[in-house]
């Protein structure tokens, strides 16, 4: 005898799990539910979706995989036993709706993709956009004008079926009326929610997806509100006029459960082992001191800044008065401090080694950049510059160091100073403003390049109609041979408009065929030389030219008597072969009674041999610049620069070999890794420049250890570790970015939007750049900042938004420097609308 296995019905097995699950003496969980959804005129039952997995797994891989049917299971289960526990409220409310909730795996918003559709999912986000709530229709009941028959017709989809052209009573070709009261709607609204700021991948744009909410859902949730929506994910057609459908489908999400949830720091829970270690931090006498250091710890100083930010992290006790008047207990700071920048023609350092001026690095200011940069800790230890900084018209002031090394930026821009504390070196940052003449600054003793491709020149021949046409060519590439003959031109050449030239002594005479051979090879153009003798000179020079205008016009940087960029951003065979040839047209060696000797370049334009020092550093080379002379005196440099870069002329290479040699007899010197400061001058304004390293905080410029901006860094480090943290910037902010917006949307409507200081709520909203906004949307903030509001009244909506956040804001002085004999108000770069700002944002100079 064959036995029959009968396979429960899904909404069977529901029905059992609300009967038995976690019975007791007074009646299972989800009985006592359905008693509270009666009481509570509620329509939907809440499930905990561990209490399905621990009761039947299969049922809740059922769920998952095929939500429609499952969900439908659930509800007729849910309803039935309504049935059961109070029949004359089932029949009442007709259906009650299976939510489920506690889902066990959360989905990232920018990963839900074609392989969810149609399955359950959990995703976090803010809800930025919420929509009026609208009736739409389930069942329609329409009545015949003929024979007043009334039909009753399911609807579903976006528009309204009706039963057709003939009526199923009379027969007859007719038309229907839609009758609205006998008809059965449910209210539905549309939500869109945006990912969370700390779920954003660096770089990256939010992304959002749009949430469709129905019956007891709607306005569950409000701009603002971070939820976890349980959702069906779905797929939604794209038509496109009448050319038909696309293939490209939208993605949406059909709300089951929407559960308002935060970072709130009411929610974070304390274990026993939490609570201990807090108790005993609090008996620590420099608990204060720890807390201040621990806040940006890689940022130097500002201690009395962080100590302020450290208040608004704490915040105060909200009080509520008898009559109803709320006091907040957010505390708001203001930042008013000098940018910490350098001018734009500062040399810095770039992760493979090779040069660029720091106002090369970025275009627009607080620009997202990605620059790798070395920041001279020792070795090839390198870093990521993340943003870029420029501010106009600026104070400046130039130190100068022992070697000639000089860096002229803002006062408050700080160097790695090094002083010796009981007999021991200690680094520190210190602003430029406050070194003296004696003190020490850090510096790199080298630094290595990684460059081995040839950079492309950019060279163009001119249009036809400026001159001849260009019979020779031009090179593609800045290859050793073209760096060589740049050298040689920078420094005994010249170049005018129609024509390029460079000049040989007699005395140096083996020099000329080997460049006049390197012109013809890179132009292809033979050089035409001329001898003759300069007035008062007895010594007979070469004169040879290039009767080019597109040369010219290629090679006119030379004319600025700086190291060419393209040489900068080149690498080590290139930049060898340019200084050996600069050196060989303005370069000199000679010996003296005292140690070996020197090797020496000369210049009129310092910044010149500045670039050339810099260089230098790339083969470890030490020199020093006195008055218009480049000297390179240490016999470790020496023999350094013989090996690596030499000369080209035989008398010269002749001079350097025995330079050498009596070079390698002295004792050698470790790098010199400090360097005194000779001389301090205070500059005119000038237009800066800064970036922002985000990990190390530091870069080399002009071969000194440099220190990042620090005032946007602390912004951006508090709105990462603050409970709801959002960072903006003022510059390209408007009122109702920050506060809130109300937006036509596709169908006609209008719908309201959140801004920063509502997504911020029960946060931290940080807000650079305050001076940069415009004054008409500065005024919106009012509001916020006072009463932890938002107030709309647009469109045909008026509403209050929370915007109960801590605001941290950041401006420069209004003069470009903080002035200390001027009060905090007229240091402060803000309009008389805006002055009533001062009494609501606590200033913190810096």
């Amino acid at each position: 005898m064959t036995a029959v296995v009968k396979t429960a019905l899904p909404e069977e097995v529901f029905q059992d799990f609300f009967r038995s699950y976690l019975s007791d003496g007074m009646g299972s969980k989800y009985r006592k539910r359905l008693a509270q959804v009666s009481v509570s005129n509620g329509k939907s039952l809440i499930i905990d979706f561990d209490d399905l997995i621990s009761f039947d797994p299969a049922l809740a891989r059922s769920i998952v995989e095929r939500p429609d049917d499952y969900i439908t299971y659930a509800s007729s289960a849910a309803t039935a036993q309504m049935r059961v526990e109070d029949p004359e409220y089932a029949e009442h409310v007709g259906k009650i709706f299976a939510r489920f909730r506690r889902f066990p795996e959360k989905t990232a918003l920018r990963k839900i993709g074609a392989e969810h559709i149609k399955k359950l999912a959990l995703v976090d986000g803010i809800v930025v956009r919420t929509t009026q709530v609208r009736p739409t229709i389930v069942s329609a009941v329409f009545r015949c004008r003929k024979c007043l028959e009334t039909i009753v017709q399911d609807q579903e989809g976006e528009l309204i079926r009706g039963p057709g052209s003939h009526c199923p009573f009379c027969k007859q070709s007719t038309s229907f009326e839609l009758i609205e009261e006998q008809s059965k709607f449910k209210n539905t609204q549309e939500a869109r929610i945006q990912e969370r700021p700390e779920d954003l991948p660096p770089g990256q744009l939010p992304r959002y997806l749009d949430i469709r909410l129905e019956d007891d859902l709607v306005d569950s949730a409000r701009p603002g509100d971070r939820v976890a929506v349980t959702s069906t994910v779905r797929a939604e057609k794209q038509a496109v006029g009448e050319r038909g459908r696309l293939r490209t489908f939208n993605i949406y999400l059909e709300a089951n459960f929407v559960d308002v949830v935060g970072k709130e720091t009411e929610v974070v829970e304390i274990t026993p082992e939490d609570e201990k270690q807090i108790l005993e931090v609090s008996q620590d006498p420099w608990v204060h001191r720890k807390l201040i250091m621990s806040l940006a710890p890689s940022i130097y100083g500002y201690e009395d800044v962080k100590e302020g930010i450290l208040y608004l992290l704490f915040g105060g006790t909200a009080k509520q008065l008898p009559d109803g008047i709320n006091i907040r207990g957010d505390e708001n700071v203001l930042l008013i401090g000098d940018p910490g920048c350098l001018i734009g023609d500062e040399r810095i350092v770039l992760g493979d080694g090779t040069i660029a001026k720091i106002q090369d690095l970025g275009q627009n200011h607080l620009e997202e950049i990605d620059v790798p940069v070395l920041i001279g800790s020792g070795g090839a230890k390198r870093d990521v510059a993340t943003r870029f900084h420029v501010y106009r018209n600026q104070p400046t002031i130039e130190i100068v160091t022992e070697t000639g090394k000089s860096i002229r930026g803002t006062y408050n821009h700080p160097l790695l100073a090094v002083e010796t504390v009981n007999r021991t070196l200690v680094r520190s940052w210190k602003r430029l403003d406050e070194f003296k003449i004696g003190d020490k600054v850090s510096v790199v003793t080298g630094f290595p390049c990684y460059i081995h491709s040839q950079v492309d020149t950019g060279f163009r021949p001119l249009p036809y109609n400026l001159g001849p046409k260009f019979r020779g060519r031009l090179p593609e590439k800045v290859t050793p041979d073209l760096g060589a003959f740049l050298g040689y031109l920078l420094g005994d050449g010249w170049v005018q408009r129609y024509r390029v030239g460079f000049l040989v002594a007699e005395g140096e005479k083996d020099l000329l065929e080997p460049l006049c051979a390197n012109a013809e090879k890179l132009f292809g153009i033979r050089p035409k030389v001329k001898e003759g003798k300069r007035p008062g000179r007895k010594v007979l020079i070469y004169n040879a030219v290039i009767g080019s205008q597109d040369v010219a016009s290629n090679l006119s940087f030379l004319r600025e008597k700086r190291v060419p960029t393209l040489i900068l951003k080149s690498g080590d065979k290139v930049v060898a072969q340019f200084l050996k040839w600069l050196y060989e047209a303005d370069g000199t060696v000679f010996s003296s009674r005292r140690g070996c000797g020197a090797i020496g370049l000369k210049a009129k334009n310092i910044e010149l041999l500045r670039d050339v020092q810099v260089l230098l550093l790339r083969f470890g080379i030490h020199s020093r610049i006195i008055e218009n002379a480049l000297l390179t005196r240490r016999g470790e440099s020496i023999l350094k620069f013989a090996r690596k870069i030499g000369f080209a002329s035989n008398k010269k290479r002749i001079r350097l070999a025995n330079l050498e040699a009596r070079a390698k007899r002295l004792r050698r010197l470790t790098g010199q890794r400090n360097e005194r400061i000779v001389a301090i001058y205070n500059r005119e304004p000038a237009d800066v420049y800064d970036i922002e390293v985000p990990r190390t905080h530091r870069f080399i410029a002009n071969g000194i250890v440099s220190h990042n901006t620090a005032k946007s860094q602390l912004l951006q480090y508090v709105s990462r570790i603050a409970p709801r943290g959002l960072y903006t910037s003022g510059r390209g902010t408007t009122a109702a970015g920050l506060t809130a917006a109300v937006l036509r949307e596709k169908t006609g409507g209008m719908v309201l939007e959140a801004g920063a200081l509502v997504l911020a709520d029960k946060g931290v909203a940080c807000i650079d750049e305050l001076d940069k906004m415009r004054p008409d949307d500065r005024v919106a903030i009012h509001e916020a900042l006072e009463q932890q509001t938002v107030s709309v009244a647009k469109g045909g909506i008026v509403a209050t938004l929370n915007a109960r956040a801590a605001v941290l804001a950041a401006a420069n002085p209004a003069l470009g420097r903080y002035e200390p004999h001027r009060n905090v108000g007229e240091n402060i770069n803000l309009e008389s609308r805006d002055r009533s700002l001062r009494t609501r944002l606590s200033p913190q100079v810096h």
